[in-house]
């Protein structure tokens, strides 16, 4: 039941890239600031099995907080790093930043199919600040409100078509046949079902946050039971990019402002380490503060992904200052990979492999 809730609730946008049925593989193609990541999975004993990955530096300014400011350039790292990846399988899926798309959960009377779409029309006309004609939306129900047996609640997601259209313009100028555009929190969240992120008994039916740290943000996830609760972006001063965690010192790494509307936390310290795990706390704190539900007050464990994510004692230090238990999250822990791959370097490389991970395994379920 819950895998069937993920595949269809990261569908949502996937008709505007579908040229035709996908028959084999399926490549996860994530773009990011400073890297792209590419994933291939196969079949294996009717489960996914990791056949190749690749993460590609990209220089500054050809990606810039999710724009692609050089669409040329982009498509021809993404030509070289397909090239260097040695596959076959030019079909891929790709995400739009979470920031570019607009998705919120509403209440709504129970209804017929044919009327729900009527009340997400009318609600969309009201969330959404552009015409809906310049817009692709689809919404999932979730299922029985809790404790309101008479409404239902409903996940609505939308992207302007221009956004999506660059991301198809991208794929087919690196030669590459796009069969899916998605939506980069909706395909990490398709990883907490089957793929074990967590250990057994810490993944369903508990509230999990994930936390991605790259490209200088903090994007705080919090799921329950497969399904998104909670977005939240914000800029870090100073965060080390990959390869410069072991050079912590002579960062700036900088404090907000205190919010008048959460307790203040204890002055920062100067390790990095500790300094983000301090944001990670107000970030909880701020999640804990905005989403009022008694069903959803409490997070249960945390898991960090992202290139900064491998600060050495990250994970031990967000452990220590939550009192929760925090952990590098990995997407290939229960998957079985192909043997040219290195172990060490694979454990490594792991957690800032989610959204790549999570858009390959869009083929598994076709």
């Amino acid at each position: 039941m819950l895998r069937g809730k993920i595949s269809r609730l990261t569908d949502w946008l996937s008709q505007l890239a579908t040229l035709s049925p996908i028959s084999g593989p399926l490549l996860g193609l994530d773009l990011g600031c400073s890297a792209i990541k590419l994933v291939e999975l196969t079949p294996h004993n009717q489960m996914p099995k990791l056949e190749r990955y690749l993460i590609e530096s990209l220089p500054s300014g050809i990606i810039v907080d999710g724009n692609l400011v050089d669409l040329e350039q982009a498509a021809h790292r993404v030509r070289s790093a397909w090239e260097r990846l040695g596959t076959t399988t030019r079909d891929v899926a790709i995400a739009l930043p979470t920031t570019q798309s607009i998705h919120k959960t509403l209440r709504l009377p129970a209804s017929s199919h044919d009327q729900l779409v009527a009340l997400v029309h009318a609600a969309a006309e009201r969330l959404i600040p552009f015409p809906l004609d310049e817009v692709n939306l689809d919404f999932q129900v979730l299922g029985p409100s809790p404790g309101q047996t008479e409404e239902t609640d409903v996940l609505v997601c939308a992207a302007r078509r221009e956004r999506v259209e660059e991301r198809v313009a991208l794929a087919e100028l690196a030669g590459l046949r796009p069969r899916i555009v998605d939506v980069e929190a909706f395909a990490t969240i398709r990883l907490f079902d089957g793929l074990r992120l967590l250990p057994a008994g810490q993944g369903h039916a508990q509230t999990v946050a994930l936390f991605d740290l790259s490209g200088h943000k903090l994007r705080c996830h919090v799921v329950r039971d497969g399904v998104p609760l909670y977005f939240r972006e914000q800029a870090l001063g100073g965060i080390p990019q990959p390869g410069l965690s072991d050079q912590p010192d002579g960062l700036d790494w900088t404090a907000p402002e205190p919010s008048e509307h959460l307790p203040a936390l204890p002055a920062w310290p100067q390790s990095p380490a500790d300094t983000l795990a301090q944001e990670v706390a107000r970030a909880l704190q701020l999640f804990a503060s905005t989403v009022s539900s008694q069903h959803y007050h409490e997070v249960d464990a945390i898991l960090l992904s992202g290139g900064t994510s491998r600060l050495p004692g990250l994970a031990a230090a967000v452990t220590e200052v939550t009192r929760l238990n925090a952990q590098l999250a990995n997407p290939f822990a229960a998957m079985p990979v192909a043997p040219t791959l290195q172990p060490r370097r694979l454990h490594d490389d792991a957690p800032v492999l989610l959204t790549a991970s999570g858009l390959a395994l869009r083929g598994m379920a076709r």
